[in-house]
């Protein structure tokens, strides 16, 4: 048996060896999680943004089980024979951009739009997440579709859809007709009259059939949103989406709209009740994600069954209820699953950082702002963030990147970009995983006896130790 001391310093030893990766701070990425692994895609890696972009074939990837980047590759084909391997073809692969918008079905990442030097597209690209290869999905009646658009949002609609809205950009040559341009009929678009190009925001609603590859426009019901871009779109159930700020042409915002996507009404804009109700103020490029599974809450039924009276203010749409689960719950799970949004930095209408984060409660439309640790106070523009979800009430929350500084004092200056993994932890976990980490941090001093516990206890204890040394790299923090 080792001594107590040898086996420590050996521990520490390896440690040092395996070396230490963080991928290069930036800004504009998507992000994503899937099977427990936080993913980055594009972005602006350095203060230039003309040559500064992020490797366009890689995901830079962030083990949620053992808190360790790595890098991963796309590659040509799914081939065993690594020698049969080669880079993806171009005309497949996206072009390297930032302001892209993303969201993932099953085992496959969707991205769509983007800008780069000027040049926006509406190109729909598929990541198969299993073979790493990608894949261009060519629309049949671009006409039909969407702008050229970057800081546009993204959600999944069942199974072979994803659904674009909004965004900041121009039509393309399918969109003009006669010397005119043809946009998506009831959606609006605000001409930006600074801008030297015809461009603007605008508030469009398209469904891309993945299998058919075509454009469609459902008919839309309720107030929808103005025209904006830089705002986040987030599902908080399996038919409800959430957006939140953004700015449009009259500046940053910070209103709040819900989508029923089963009948596609949306709410109308939704304000506090009182001036002194707890609201957060007006910010774009800020990140947004649900703290619960929205895979694991009820939507409300009979949600749009009549006007619905809140705050002196009509709108179509009933809070949802929280649902009772019927013993017995598997360990983790919540008596009440009640949705809530997390709201994190952003930038204000001065275009100066935000440095504040907060809460809303779906069911009451009520937020509260959340309390950040020291070393998250310095708010960040254009980063990213996401959750994982290892019960439906928890969520481990991975914020990267972005920038500490007004992103447009200076368009000509070098904007720096945060290199920095932050794990927040929101929710209590199972009794299982806090006795595991309990375990785990008396790994050291107990090594020599590891082997007396059962071969899988062994695995777990070491994976989670090896978790916890991983985790000291980087800002954890549980609100």
């Amino acid at each position: 048996m080792d001594n107590p001391e040898e086996t420590k310093q050996r521990l520490e030893s390896e440690e040092t060896e395996k070396g230490f990766y963080e991928p290069a701070g930036r800004r504009g990425a998507c992000s994503f999680v899937h099977n427990g692994r936080y993913c980055l895609h594009q972005g602006y890696t350095g203060g230039n943004p003309v040559l500064s972009i992020s490797p366009q074939n890689s995901l830079e990837v962030f083990d949620l089980h053992t808190a360790e980047w790595s890098t991963a590759h796309a590659l040509n084909k799914p081939s065993r024979d690594e020698e049969e391997i080669d880079e993806l073809p171009s005309s497949e692969n996206p072009k390297s951009i930032s302001g892209a918008c993303c969201t993932v079905i099953d085992d496959c990442l969707y991205t769509f739009g983007g800008w780069l030097s000027g040049y926006r597209n509406a190109d729909v690209h598929e990541l198969n997440l299993t073979t790493m290869v990608w894949r261009h999905l060519e629309a049949q009646n671009r006409g039909s579709g969407p702008f050229l658009k970057d800081k546009a949002g993204m959600v999944a609609y069942g199974s072979h859809m994803v659904c674009v809205l909004g965004g900041y950009g121009y039509p393309s040559r399918d969109h003009i007709v006669n010397g005119v341009y043809r946009g998506q009929k009831g959606a609006e678009y605000a001409w930006d009259l600074n801008s030297i190009l015809d461009i603007c925001w605008t508030n469009e609603l398209h469904l891309f059939h993945i299998e058919q590859g075509v454009w469609i426009s459902p008919e839309m019901a309720g107030t929808r949103p103005p025209p904006c871009a830089a705002f986040t779109l987030t599902k908080v159930d399996p038919h409800r989406v959430v957006l939140f700020g953004g700015k449009q042409k009259s500046g940053r915002v910070n209103q709040l709209h819900i989508l029923n996507m089963e009948n596609w009404h949306w709410s109308g804009a939704i304000y506090p009740t009182r001036p002194e109700d707890p609201w957060p103020s007006k910010r774009s490029f800020h990140t947004a994600c649900s703290l619960v599974d929205p895979r694991c809450v009820p939507t409300p039924t009979e949600a749009l069954a009549s006007p619905h009276q809140l705050g002196g203010r009509r709108f179509d749409w009933l809070p949802c209820q929280p649902p009772v689960l019927s013993p017995p719950e598997a360990e983790g799970s919540c008596h009440t699953l009640e949705p809530q949004l997390l709201v994190l930095w952003g930038m204000d209408n001065e275009s100066d950082p935000v440095n504040d984060a907060w809460i809303l409660n779906l069911s009451s439309l009520t937020w509260k702002e959340v309390s950040l640790p020291e070393c998250m106070r310095e708010g960040k523009v254009w980063h990213t963030m996401a959750a994982y979800h290892p019960t439906p009430c928890q969520a481990e929350v991975i914020t990267f990147g972005g920038s500490p500084e007004n992103l447009f004092a200076n368009l000509e200056s070098i904007i720096p970009n945060v290199q920095a993994t932050t794990v927040l932890h929101f929710g209590v976990s199972p009794l299982h995983q806090l006795c595991l980490e309990f375990v785990s941090g008396l790994y050291e001093d107990y090594a020599p006896m590891l082997h007396c516990l059962p071969a899988l206890v062994q695995r777990a204890v070491r994976d989670n130790h090896r978790k916890l040394c991983n985790l000291r790299n980087f800002t954890v923090a549980q609100l």
